[in-house]
């Protein structure tokens, strides 16, 4: 609800205000009343009177001068409401109650004997169900003055482009804006009021209660100074539990109090390039513990050779089990996906242990991996049993919102540690060690500025993320580990002599919640996740999950690209006369970006929704293209038009684990006919990963127009050495069930980039022309012809990564058309459309296809198998269909209309000549004579047809020899169409 204020928001009424918010008053509620007034509301009338026994039940009713009050906008209630300080709010109800309490004494209260429902620490949400939909707005404005206070779900906010940015955030917001500032403030329990995280502010007239409650808090302050803007962001994300001390609502925390130190911890080492020659090596490892025994620390270590005066070699309480793996000798090896390296160390339950530090000897480029088994002891019963750290994912519920569910792994490890850059093995191991915690908190400490004058324009950004680790018991040791990332870009314009762009970028692998973070967010895990309102055996879940900070959102809509439970496929058609379906009925929900141009939510290549490409139907076909014949800048190298894009990562402005730099020139002024002339150079490094991208290049653009003649045209030069593998999904249009969530499912991994120009010359040229020689006259042509000349790659070791070939990819468009009046109600067009296509294998990435070459005989020569992880196959084809359209009134919205596509005679039959898969090949006619009404109802535009159609279609003779046969057929319709006015 909106409320609006014409009295000056002074200090008293604002801090008023936030401190009934946070410590719960109804942001949401309707307009308040005093007791005086609602002493006349129906129901509250007792009928007492006040001189005498009897009641006066049944009343004269007159209404006239009554209060109305209106039911239905909010299930409320009829009973008195007051804050913190006693202070009479209302007659209502909470629209949000939430607590975060902690009790210095809650141990002592525990070995008291005292039940969790019955202590002083909670972590509580009490929320009127439905109440305005979840979400309640209040506000104020006062000359260039504003604020608002939010609580509620899916408040879209946004703090810059390196920290926080949620479509779907849930929680308190509270923005303050004047001439001179904006602030944003920020507050939840789990970011969210979704309840597919186990941490979250959903809850419900009894009032939902957590142990491990998860705590969002943040502040975004931007000011404005005449062309100078500044900047300084907060935010901090941090696992709790409400057992723990105060102090843990800032530092964070283990998820319960009662976890039990690791019984086992397994080291997995993996190769870090899985898809590189080259591979991981392990000689040995060892661990060393930190126990409280007696009162004392001790330390135990599992390698003899380490034992010293403090350091207690005790292979009883702690030991190494072998290591397992593909044994080379003394070492071993893990190369390629399939392949990993497991070392076991087992640890007596007698050890309190509280801190591990764990060594490995490795060799060349690694992966170190850690998961844990230990005792879990079920509340309120004398049960243990063995639980994980990280939890395993369930085998039932929504993709992708459990931890590595999307990899669909049976057993999940945390990473903690990759090598620098991407070392061969060499036999020279390097020995690296790393503390054993589990996360528990993250900030972010930014600034950021945006500068701009006659001449120069600057924008860049700075921040700082310490992320905080806990060996995971109440008592263990505590660490921290820190990444940054940065950008800053810079545009000088130099009047005549043209403009200069520089860009520098940096972002850390493991900024915004470690290595394994997808979104930005800390991973979290707890052992007794769920509502214990009624008892701790209501809480014993065991989870593992991300606290999303920041969306993966390409196609910019309503909803992040993976929201579990959106039905956020990328596409399901549903026939001609559906929207196109999505699991969660948003029919803005689908992810296909720069497929859309229109802005109608259907992909432009399928506008009917029917699963087949636009291009290759009768008619409708004659203005659609197929979607490889597009254009676009692909300055990551993966032969997608940058535009169309659509990966599995956070919408940072740059990958993480990347940093690099761009400088560019620009001509400017130039011609009128001349739009664009720059050159430029880019390098990107990976960090960790050790690939790099090296790019030189130069863009020329050009247009020119006359009355009946107009050409555009745009060329592209790169110089390119990228082995960055940028991995993009891909839109199948098919409505096989089978199929299409395998490959239109954003939990899933994408096909992976085949890296096309590891080291290339590429050149990019395209053509349109548009020409009208007479009246009625329309005659277009489009070129596309894309060249990339690859050199021979090799490793130092004389690996070969790229053989020495020119790949060619040439497409073509030939359309012209001819419309006349051959009288005032009958109406002639003429058509014919001609495309070509003559793409080299590995030219191109394919859009709606499954297919690409992989051998299943290790011979290069002789594909057999199709697999959409590779580029596409070679193609040669065209498509020629001449059409004819008659069109004759009846009346203004009644006429006669015949279509003809395909003209009979062999060689005017609508053609597909496939060379390279004949089969494929066919020669089609299409008639259709139909009578079409327009019309109104209801408020609705309304379209009838009745019609007649009739099809031929001849098929190669290969089609014949596989068992297919002719079409020969004939349909009645009727079709009737509502559509907006």
């Amino acid at each position: 609800m909106l409320r609006e204020h014409t009295k000056q928001p002074g200090l008293s009424y604002v801090i008023a205000a936030l401190f009934g918010v946070l410590m719960g008053a109804g942001t949401g509620a309707a307009d308040t009343a005093s007791p005086e007034e609602e002493t006349t509301a129906p129901g509250n009338y007792t009928g007492l009177r006040q001189d005498y026994l009897g009641r006066d039940i049944y009343s004269y009713p007159s209404s006239y001068g009554d209060r109305y009050i209106r039911y239905g906008a909010a299930n409320q209630g009829r009973r008195a409401v007051f804050d913190r300080l006693g202070q009479f709010v209302s007659y209502g109800s909470y629209g949000l109650q939430w607590t975060e309490m902690r009790d210095r004494y809650t141990q002592a209260k525990i070995d008291a004997g005292v039940p969790l429902g019955s202590l002083n620490a909670q972590s509580g949400a009490l929320i009127q169900n439905n109440f305005f939909q979840f979400l309640g707005v209040t506000r104020q404005t006062y000359g260039e003055e504003a604020m608002s206070i939010a609580v509620g779900r899916n408040l879209a906010s946004s703090f810059t482009p390196l920290v926080f940015n949620q479509m779907q955030y849930g929680g308190l917001r509270i923005d303050y804006s004047s001439q001179r500032h904006d602030l944003t403030l920020l507050f939840s329990r789990g970011g969210t009021l979704e309840t597919t995280l186990w941490s979250n502010l959903r809850g419900n007239e009894r009032d939902i209660r957590e142990v491990s409650p998860v705590l969002i808090g943040g502040a975004n302050w931007l000011g404005h100074f005449g062309d100078l803007n500044v900047g300084a962001t907060f935010f901090r994300q941090l696992q709790s539990n409400i057992k723990s001390k105060p102090g843990s609502l800032w530092r964070g925390d283990v998820p319960y109090l009662e976890l039990q130190p690791p019984k086992q911890i397994t080291v997995r080492v993996r190769d870090d390039s899985p898809y590189d020659l080259g591979g991981a090596a392990v000689y040995d490892a060892s661990i060393l513990l930190t126990a409280r025994v007696d009162s004392t620390r001790r330390r135990f270590t599992s390698d003899a050779t380490q034992a010293g005066a403090d350091v207690t070699f005790a292979p009883g309480s702690l030991r190494r089990l072998a290591i397992t793996g593909r044994q080379v000798g003394s070492h071993w090896e893990a190369e390629g996906e399939g392949e990993f390296i497991d070392i076991v160390f087992e640890i007596d339950s007698d050890l309190e242990a509280v801190d591990a530090d764990i060594e490995v000897l490795v060799d060349g480029d690694y992966l170190i991996e850690v998961r844990q088994i230990h005792d879990f002891e079920v509340p309120g019963t004398t049960n243990t049993v063995d639980r994980t750290w990280p939890s395993d994912p369930p085998q039932e519920g929504f993709d992708g919102i459990f931890f590595e569910d999307y990899l669909r792994q049976d057993e999940t490890f945390y990473t903690v540690l990759r090598s620098d850059d991407s070392p061969r093995l060499d036999g020279t191991p390097t020995r690296v060690r790393f503390d054993y915690g589990i996360p528990t908190a993250q900030s972010f400490y930014g600034a950021n500025l945006k500068y701009e004058v006659k001449g120069l324009r600057l924008d860049g950004e700075f921040v700082h993320n310490p992320q905080d680790f806990k060996f995971p018991t109440a008592g263990g040791r505590r660490s921290t580990e820190s990444a940054t990332a940065g950008y800053i870009t810079a545009l000088a314009r130099f009047g005549s002599r043209g403009d200069v762009g520089v860009e520098i970028f940096r972002i850390d692998p493991t900024y915004g919640g470690w290595y394994d973070s997808r979104r930005g967010g800390l991973v979290l895990f707890t052992d007794v996740a769920g509502d214990v309102q009624a008892g701790e055996l209501r809480g014993t879940e065991g989870r593992t999950q991300e606290y999303r900070a920041f969306d993966d959102n390409d196609d910019h809509d309503n909803w992040p690209d993976d929201m579990a439970g959106s039905g956020d496929v990328l596409y399901i058609p549903r026939g001609a006369f559906e929207r196109p379906g999505y699991l969660s009925g948003k029919p803005e929900g689908g992810v296909f970006p720069g497929f859309d141009m229109d802005g109608d939510l259907v992909v432009d290549f399928d506008r009917n929704r029917n699963a087949v490409e636009d291009y290759i139907e009768p008619f409708l076909g004659y203005d659609a293209l197929p979607p490889e014949f597009d254009f676009g800048m692909d300055f990551n190298n993966n032969l997608v038009p940058d535009y169309r894009e659509n990966d599995d990562h956070a919408d940072y402005p740059y990958r993480r684990d990347q940093r690099g730099w761009h400088l560019f020139y620009d001509v400017n002024p130039h011609p009128w006919w001349l739009t664009q002339a720059r050159v430029g150079a880019f390098n990107a490094d990976e960090i960790e990963g050790g690939h790099q991208s090296r790019v030189q290049y130069a863009i020329l653009g050009v247009a020119t127009e006359t009355p009946n003649w107009w050409t555009k045209a745009r060329n592209v030069v790169k110089r390119v050495q990228d082995d960055i593998a940028d991995d993009v999904y891909r839109l199948v249009l098919t409505e096989d069930l089978s199929v299409n969530p395998r490959y239109n499912q954003p939990s899933y991994v994408p096909p992976r980039d085949f890296l096309p120009m590891r080291n290339s010359w590429v050149n990019s040229s395209w053509l349109e022309t548009g020409w009208f020689p007479v009246s009625g006259v329309r005659v277009t042509n489009i070129f596309k012809y894309m060249l990339n000349r690859r050199l021979d790659e090799d490793r130092a070791d004389g690996t070969v990564l790229q053989k020495a070939e020119t790949l060619h990819n040439f497409s073509m468009v030939n359309k012209a058309s001819y419309d006349r009046e051959l009288t005032s109600k009958l109406v002639l067009t003429a058509r014919a459309k001609h495309l070509l296509a003559k793409w080299d294998e590995g030219s191109y990435a394919p859009v709606d296809t499954t297919f690409g070459r992989i051998d299943d005989d290790d011979d290069p020569e002789t594909p057999t198998i199709f697999d959409p992880a590779l580029g596409g196959h070679e193609a040669s084809w065209s498509l020629f269909t001449p059409e004819l359209l008659l069109s004759y009134s009846l009346t203004p919205k009644t006429r006669f209309e015949f279509g003809q596509h395909g003209l009979f005679v062999p060689f005017l039959r609508s053609r597909l000549t496939d060379r390279t898969f004949e089969a494929n090949s066919y020669t089609q006619n299409v008639s259709i004579l139909q009578l079409a009404m327009l019309g109104e109802h209801g408020g609705y535009k309304l379209a009838a047809h009745v019609g007649l159609r009739r099809e031929n279609r001849f098929l190669h003779k290969e089609a014949k020899a596989a068992g297919q046969e002719n079409t020969d057929l004939t349909a009645f319709f009727v079709d009737v169409i509502f559509g907006v006015q």
